[in-house]
Formats: C-alpha cells, sequence, structure tokens
C-alpha cells in the first residue's frame, strides 16, 4: 500500500508473467441481492455470465472506459457491460446506493484512495490470478482496492490555431498574450485543490494570485476545460487528463499538450462493491482490469501509469508528485474555496 504524504516514483520492470488459480471469497453479496458463488474460478466466469451484466461507475473520461470495456467482452463476449461516467457527483449517488441497498454501481473507479479505505468493509475481496504480480504499493486496500491507473492531471494544453509555438514552461501561462484565453477551474474538489498546494509548494506561492490577473475563464472540471481548448474557446490550460486530450486529438481538433518537468497527478482507484447486483460479474470485470491486457487498454498508448510493470505504451512518470488524498480534508478543500473566490472572481 502507498504510504500518503510521500512522492511517488514509477520507474520501469520486465514485464512479470503471471499464473495461478483463482478463490474467490465465498462472502455473500450485496443487498441487492446478488451472491458470490462459493467454488473455482471457472465457476465464477459461469455464474458471471449468467448474470450477464456489469455496471461499471467510473469518475473519469467515459471514452476511456469504452476502451476497457471494448477489451472485456473480447474475452467475455456474454457479459454486457454498463459505463456510468461522472465526476465528483458520482460519490454521493455510489453512497446512496451502498446506504439504502438500491441497484447501481458493481464495480466503482474513482480518483481518491482515501474512499476506499474508508470504505474497506463494503468492498468485495479479490484473491484471483491477475492480482498477482502487482505493484506492492497498487494495493490500496489489501485484497480489495487497487490503483488501478495513475494519471496526469498538470498538463499543459493548447490550441495549435491559437498558440502555434505551445507552451514549456509554468511562466509561459503568465505571458500578456494569454490574458482572456486561459481555462481554469473553479472548484476546489479533491484532485483540483491538491494541485493548487502542488503549484503553490512546487511552482510559485503567488501563482493563483498571477493566473487571477489574466482574468481566465472558469469551468467546473478539466474536461469542459479541454474541450473548450479544443473549440477555441479559450486557448490554453494547465491541467488537463490525457484519455481527454487524446480523445480530442483523435477526433481532429487542434490541440497539442506537454509535461511539465516537475508534475502533479492522481490515482484512479477500482473495487468491486460488497452490494454489487452481479458481484460475480464484478469480481471478473476486475480481474481482467487487473490484467496486463486490462491494464494496456486503460494505461496504453500514454494514457496512464499501470499497476504492473511491463505494460505496452503506459506512462513512467518518474519523479512527480501524487495526489495526498488523505491529508485534503473537508476543511482544507473549504479553504481552498475561498483561495479560489478571492483569486478568480
Amino acid at each position: 500500500m502507498r504510504s500518503p504524504g510521500r512522492t511517488k516514483r514509477f520507474v520501469s520492470a520486465v514485464a512479470l508473467v503471471v499464473t495461478g488459480a483463482l478463490a474467490v471469497s465465498a462472502c455473500g453479496g450485496g443487498s441487492s441481492g446478488g451472491k458470490l458463488v462459493d467454488g473455482s474460478w471457472d465457476d465464477v466466469v459461469a455464474a458471471a455470465e449468467d448474470e450477464g451484466k456489469v455496471a461499471f461507475y467510473i469518475g473519469a473520461s467515459a471514452d476511456q472506459a469504452q476502451r476497457v470495456v471494448d477489451a472485456f467482452n473480447e474475452k467475455y463476449p456474454d457479459i454486457e457491460v454498463v459505463i456510468e461516467a461522472g465526476g465528483g457527483d458520482i460519490v454521493p449517488r455510489v453512497e446512496t446506493q451502498m446506504k439504502t441497498g438500491t441497484e447501481g454501481a458493481d464495480v466503482f473507479m474513482h480518483a481518491d484512495p482515501a474512499w476506499y479505505r474508508a470504505h474497506e468493509d463494503e468492498l468485495l475481496t479479490l484473491s484471483g490470478p491477475s492480482g498477482e504480480g502487482l505493484r506492492a504499493d497498487a494495493w490500496i486496500v489489501p485484497d480489495k482496492a487497487v490503483d488501478v491507473h495513475g494519471s496526469p492531471y498538470s498538463m499543459f494544453v493548447w490550441n495549435t490555431k491559437m498558440f502555434p509555438e505551445g507552451f514549456s514552461d509554468w511562466d509561459d501561462f503568465l505571458k500578456p498574450e494569454v490574458k482572456g484565453k486561459l481555462g481554469f477551474r473553479a472548484d476546489a474538489t479533491k484532485s483540483a485543490a491538491g494541485f493548487l498546494d502542488f503549484v503553490e509548494t512546487n511552482v510559485s506561492e503567488d501563482y493563483l494570485e498571477r493566473v487571477g490577473a489574466l482574468k481566465p475563464k472558469l469551468y467546473p472540471s478539466v474536461v469542459p476545460i479541454t474541450q473548450a481548448v479544443a473549440a477555441g474557446e479559450v486557448g490554453a490550460t494547465v491541467a488537463a487528463l490525457p484519455s481527454v486530450v487524446k480523445q480530442l486529438q483523435a477526433s481532429g481538433a487542434p490541440l497539442d499538450f506537454a509535461y511539465p518537468d516537475e508534475g502533479y497527478g492522481i490515482e484512479y482507484v477500482s473495487a468491486a462493491l460488497e452490494n454489487a447486483t452481479h458481484p460475480n460479474a464484478a469480481v471478473v470485470f476486475m480481474d481482467f482490469l487487473l490484467s496486463t491486457d486490462g491494464q494496456e487498454s486503460l494505461n496504453g498508448d500514454g494514457y496512464g501509469v499501470p499497476a504492473r510493470d511491463g505494460v505496452e505504451g503506459a506512462l513512467d512518470p518518474a519523479g512527480w508528485t501524487w495526489q495526498d488524498s488523505e491529508k485534503l480534508t473537508p476543511d482544507v478543500l473549504a479553504d481552498w474555496g475561498r483561495k479560489l473566490d478571492r483569486a478568480l472572481k
């Protein structure tokens, strides 16, 4: 498990070939009515195919989730995956489901490791073959929740028609020609507040105030900011996600990007929920997500940092600072909200 409060470093290593048998925990499924079978992995897969469905709730790009689903269905064509993507709003929806026992998420992926630690008793136990060979620090909750995707967040993105020379340094965004053309977040979620804390600590104590002087256009998350850059509504941003940028580039948007030498990233954790309506399909989906093929679909092509070594095309942002969600308490978030209000509004 990763220790909160320290900078994580990811290093390359040889690929690991993993084999083994799966013995799924025989604990009961959720109050929605599902039950994990007590048997072999083949029995679990058969039960998952009988369930025929798994609901994948993800606090990230739906396009990135679709990459995973497409790869999953190549191996398990008889299990339909329903994607529900969202931002910070998806957390209370999942929590309501967990409290009321209503149908909803079977597998939940979100950028807040602390949330999974706080809900350890409400997660299904995983003990399958794909759980073997993961990085030791990938397990956020041992045998239950995994850091499946490390995503850069400090990401310089610009519209190549508006800024053909691009941006290579934090100070490039403070130039007079950027005034009124910068997209910036308006709220202080954990991801955004952690980013602001990183900038204040590692870039400049008054960077937020200097950005405010440029009269940036404000948005509720990095997704609409990046879309606005692609559309030419604004010209650049200092925070984005590779999954969003790459999908827009693939559609022909005039975007380019660069990573700063000192960067900040967020960790997306995934787990199967104990009250899953389709618990067997949930553990089968999680097992695939942890496999080399699953990790490549989630992190390959430069999309992110994987939970295991040897994933082709994955990022290796050695030396980046990663979000410490434990220290981003409600009081800290409220304080950053007030700082944003003073600097930007």
